[in-house]
């Protein structure tokens, strides 16, 4: 008897090959010890034969690094999420960098040039039991003692200086899924750009013009959303309807293949998913996995080698449930988005929602509370409950609050804020101090 889908969860990462492994300077060493491989970076990439280390100054809490000198200038940026840093020029040159967390500092690494997208799309028939058998798994590795859920990049740090051991790991994981009935479904793209010269048209619905972008670009941008194209194609192909899909969080415009998901199935956005959601941290895990396979063994990202990846942790290809999707020029006209309008992700957030309810009163305060012991305890929490975790915005949420959701609060101004709140909005919410959870 064919058991019944009745939950998917999706992740993705972006296929990048080709930049050096060892990080161009540290963003928290800037001014400070990185400052002269900082300069002579400058120099040798963008000519910037003029800046000193006088020139050099952080503004804006820490999150703009900039120069100046008579007409020339430059500035970096670190966005919000902390991942990348955009670098501009007087002279309209700009760049890109990849931002990792190492040791405690954000370092900065050439951002490669992207190829394509890879999606994992896991199919669970059981999530209860599912759920139960992640915490076994998992509690034979003791990386995080005081978390219940992993994810690629806590694998990484662990196995930092031996990349087998972590393949192998990783490799475990996946025929831990197999046995737990779970069917691996990969999605992938990649472009010919020959057969696209004119690179590729977007929006064009209502008030939208048309724009055209470069195909490299697309793909760049379609990363941003692809965790949600993953499910949308297995979907398609399999005629899965009413399914519960769990996204984690991502960055998108409206699309027809967006349509089609949320017509015939069950969305929910899981924020930090990655971090407190079991069902989208082994979809995370198996990409990292394949992604970390190809690296490994200088592949490139094409259905033969996603289905070696898959293969060489079984003795024949029959012992999983393991499908490969292709995302191409094919299906343009349902990945593209058709109006210049941003996914209103707080729509489908899965319920009940936790807020954070900030005291603000410290800088980059987000960061001081996700590296307190504390912080754990909020991720499990919000595993118990199938919940995400949002850091509390005035402006944007409030009117998307629903009744059971959870005010966490971290101090007595937080905690006036979060009964001004459930009081004005008249929502039965749930207010709970961040140590009593």
């Amino acid at each position: 008897m064919v058991k019944k889908i009745t939950l998917m969860a999706s992740d993705s990462k972006p296929y990048k090959r080709g930049s050096s492994s060892s990080h161009l300077f540290s963003w928290d060493d800037i001014p400070g010890n990185d400052t002269d491989r900082f300069i002579e970076f400058l120099k040798h990439k963008f000519s910037i034969d003029w800046i000193t280390t006088e020139l050099i100054e952080k503004i804006d809490n820490d999150r703009v690094i900039r120069a100046s000198f008579e007409n020339k200038s430059f500035y970096l940026r670190l966005n919000d999420e902390e991942t990348h840093v955009y670098l501009k020029i007087d002279d309209d040159r700009a760049d890109k960098f990849d931002v990792k967390e190492e040791n405690g500092k954000l370092n900065l690494y050439g951002s490669n040039r992207f190829t394509g997208c890879l999606g994992v799309c896991l199919s669970f028939t059981n999530p209860v039991v599912f759920k139960e058998n992640y915490l076994e798994f998992f509690s034979n590795y003791p990386l995080l003692p005081h978390r219940k859920v992993i994810k690629t990049y806590d694998l990484n740090n662990s196995f930092k200086n031996n990349r087998k051991d972590l393949l192998s790991c990783m490799k475990l994981f996946v025929i831990f899924l197999a046995k737990n009935d779970v069917h691996i479904n990969v999605v992938f793209t990649t472009f010919d750009t020959n057969r696209l010269p004119d690179g590729i048209k977007k929006y064009g619905v209502g008030r939208s013009p048309t724009k055209t972008i470069k195909t490299l670009k697309f793909l760049d941008e379609l990363n941003n959303y692809y965790s949600y194209i993953a499910p949308w194609k297995v979907s398609i192909n399999e005629k899965f309807r009413n399914i519960d899909v769990q996204l984690d969080s991502f960055n998108g415009e409206h699309t027809k293949a967006w349509s089609e998901l949320c017509s015939f199935n069950k969305v929910n956005v899981v924020l930090k998913g990655d971090l407190c959601n079991s069902f989208i941290s082994s979809a995370d895990l198996v990409a990292g996995y394949i992604d970390e396979y190809l690296a490994l063994n200088h592949l490139h990202l094409e259905e033969s080698t996603i289905q070696e990846a898959i293969n060489d942790c079984f003795n024949q290809y029959n012992d999983v449930n393991f499908q490969t999707f292709y995302v191409g020029h094919e299906d343009l006209d349902k990945i593209v988005p058709h109006e210049n309008i941003k996914i209103n992700l707080s729509d489908y957030y899965k319920r009940p929602m936790i807020y954070i309810i900030k005291e603000n009163f410290l800088e980059n305060e987000n960061k001081f509370i996700e590296n307190s012991p504390l912080w754990d305890k909020l991720l499990n929490f919000s595993f118990e409950i199938n919940s995400g975790i949002k850091y509390m915005s005035y402006t944007e949420d409030p009117k998307y609050i629903k009744n059971d959701d959870y005010f966490i609060y971290l101090g007595e101004k937080g905690k006036n804020e979060a009964e001004y709140i459930k009081n004005l909005w008249c929502q039965d919410v749930n207010i709970v101090s961040l140590n009593k959870i």
